[in-house]
């Protein structure tokens, strides 16, 4: 039987790319962009009860008065529900790239969460390297525009045009003013910086448990591509050749031992990009970049939907 899955918010920049993926894969499923009446976006329907009650699975890709009365509807209705947008508070956090049951949930008609940007890039490193007995981890981020969704992206390319034809352009979304700027916070002017690190090392913790985890996060004049320095403490020396070889083997990242891979690079792929490789004594340090609206967002969603389409169509149901 075939399955209809509805991205709610096909307006918005996650939305966007998160149809623009699925699309790109041969699921064997109808894949519906909706959008709002506020947000009328080309090649999209209207967010209405017709299409709550034929679609089979809702991934919620804003985060406005709307898109929380819709995820409460739907979980009331017992509807499968991926949060793309940090709605749904006290659903369980999931990682596809990482874990085999993360569909699981969505089974029995749960919602659950996706933790956008680069914390998942960021653990998958991690648990590449969890044989070199991690102590400790240090995430220092450089951040994109994206993190504000596409208001954000659209108030930096605003505030860039006015820099070029030298008219002021007070910041709005941003703490200060983003265009050839760096930010040392990833919130708004009123948004509590300390909270916002804690938030993605929680996240990063909560993927890959039992290394304590320290992040410090800034903005830059980036679109959507993010990048970060990642330190992580070890026992002993490593061989380097050896760290080099668990990182080939992590899961969704490309290692590069050539030159730092620029975050331009990362751009539109599904993979992070991983190198800056330094080995030192008890201490391994790497560079990562990630599209923050494709690896950060769209291709775990993608990888959620190929799980859950799979158990639908009779495969075994995988749970922790």
């Amino acid at each position: 039987m075939s399955r209809t899955v509805v991205v709610l918010g096909a307006h918005s920049a996650v939305g966007e790319s998160v149809v623009t993926c699925l699309g790109e894969r041969d699921l064997g499923a109808e894949v519906v962009a909706a959008t709002t009446t506020s947000h009328v976006a080309q090649d999209s329907v209207l967010i209405d009860a017709a299409l709550v009650a034929r679609g089979d699975l809702f991934l919620l890709a804003f985060d406005d008065d709307i898109a929380t009365g819709l995820a409460a509807g739907l979980r009331q209705q017992k509807k499968p529900l991926v949060d793309l947008a940090g709605v749904v508070s006290d659903a369980a956090l999931v990682f596809p790239t990482l874990d085999a049951h993360s569909a699981a949930p969505l089974v029995d008609g749960e919602a659950v969460r996706l933790s956008t940007g680069l914390a998942e890039p960021v653990a998958a490193v991690l648990r590449a390297l969890k044989p070199f007995s991690v102590r400790r981890a240090s995430v220092v981020t450089y951040e994109s525009a994206a993190v504000f969704d596409r208001p954000g992206m659209d108030e930096l390319s605003e505030q860039t045009r006015a820099v070029f034809t030298m008219q002021g352009r007070p910041a709005e979304r941003f703490a200060a003013t983003l265009a050839f700027d760096t930010i040392p916070t990833v919130t708004g002017p009123d948004g509590d910086w300390a909270a916002a690190d804690a938030a993605l090392a929680d996240a990063i913790r909560a993927a890959e448990p039992g290394v304590p985890v320290f992040a410090t996060r800034a903005l830059v004049p980036s679109f959507s591509s993010d990048a970060a320095v990642l330190t992580f403490d070890v026992e002993g020396t490593p061989d380097r050749e050896t760290v080099e070889l668990a990182l080939k083997g992590g899961r969704g990242m490309h290692y590069t031992a050539d030159a730092p891979p620029p975050s331009v690079d990362a751009v539109g792929r599904d993979d992070a990009l991983v190198g800056r490789l330094v080995v030192d004594a008890g201490r391994i340090t790497c560079w990562l970049v990630a599209d923050r609206l494709r690896r950060g967002s769209a291709t775990q969603a993608a990888l959620l939907v190929e799980r859950w389409l799979d158990i639908e169509n009779g495969a075994s149901v995988e749970r922790p």
